[in-house]
């Protein structure tokens, strides 16, 4: 259910950063542009090529190409896991299991375990350090 469909009675006030979110969402600010997911995509997908076709005869060219493909392919993986849309959902099933070797299950988990316990030290996984 969207804000705006909601009884006035039961909304909550809303703050300025709430309004200007509203704002963006309505001008499609937060829809997925196909092309540019397509893109980051294939520019991983080349990351890891480089790194398969180098690792024998450049290594560092090859550590460089496989850093920079799971840098991003990280980072696309999170944008997916947000699920601005099913398409971009179903691609990161494959994507994250496939190119990147990690379950998107897990890490939705992990990642949403964080949120609810942001920087607990006894709670958040991702500040643990034994």
């Amino acid at each position: 259910m969207k804000y705006e469909e909601i009884d006035e009675k039961d909304k909550i006030p809303q703050s300025d950063f709430l309004k200007l979110t509203f704002q963006l969402e309505k001008e499609g600010w937060f829809e997925a542009n196909m092309k540019i997911e397509f893109l980051q995509l294939l520019f991983v997908f080349l990351c890891m090529l480089i790194c398969t076709l180098t690792c024998n005869t450049y290594p560092f060219i090859s550590a460089m190409a496989l850093a920079a493909g799971t840098l991003f392919g990280g980072w696309i993986g999170h944008a997916c896991d947000h699920q601005r849309n099913n398409i971009l959902r179903d691609i990161n099933l494959w994507f994250s299991t496939i190119l990147l070797g990690l379950s998107p299950q897990w890490w939705s988990f992990k990642h949403n375990l964080h949120h609810i316990s942001t920087n607990e030290i006894d709670y958040d996984g991702d500040i643990q350090l034994f």
